[in-house]
């Protein structure tokens, strides 16, 4: 009886795989790619099964199109994996918002400029009357320290 070597029955990569997600993972190509083949009739598809052999020889003889790839050379995969965290991103800033944990700028500068007001119809009444003026410029000077000018 003859014993099989472990090192070369542990080196062999699989050649069929259940489904698309377990071929990508064992044999490292993309997800995409595998979608792109089967969606445009290559070999080795079979039911839900994938078989590693003639996949990679069509994906060898047809490889992406020059359209696929963007002006910085970044695959489609990475293109949508690239607008999914941006859409992550606006989800969680409009969940923060929601919660009041961030504001809107536009909502900002509208605050700041109704409390902006405020404070110059205050100091308007105290330079309307000099005296007032002198105790206005006097708790300035005590809540700042200093007053430039």
């Amino acid at each position: 009886m003859k014993r099989k070597s472990s090192s070369s029955s542990a080196a062999k990569v699989p050649t069929v795989a259940e489904n698309q997600r377990a071929a990508s993972a064992l044999w490292g190509i993309d997800l995409l790619e595998i979608r792109r083949a089967k969606s445009c009739g290559a070999p080795g598809f079979s039911g839900s099964r994938i078989y590693r052999g003639p996949l990679v020889e069509w994906l060898r003889a047809n490889p992406l199109p020059e359209g696929t790839k963007d002006e910085d050379g970044e695959s489609e995969s990475a293109l949508r994996k690239k607008k999914l965290r941006a859409q992550t991103a606006a989800i969680e800033f409009r969940l923060a918002k929601d919660r009041r944990e961030v504001i809107d700028r536009g909502e900002a500068v509208s605050e700041w400029q109704r409390a902006v007001n405020i404070m110059q119809q205050n100091a308007r009444i105290y330079i309307d009357d000099d005296a007032k003026y002198r105790l206005w410029v006097v708790r300035c000077k005590d809540e700042v320290g200093t007053v430039n000018g």
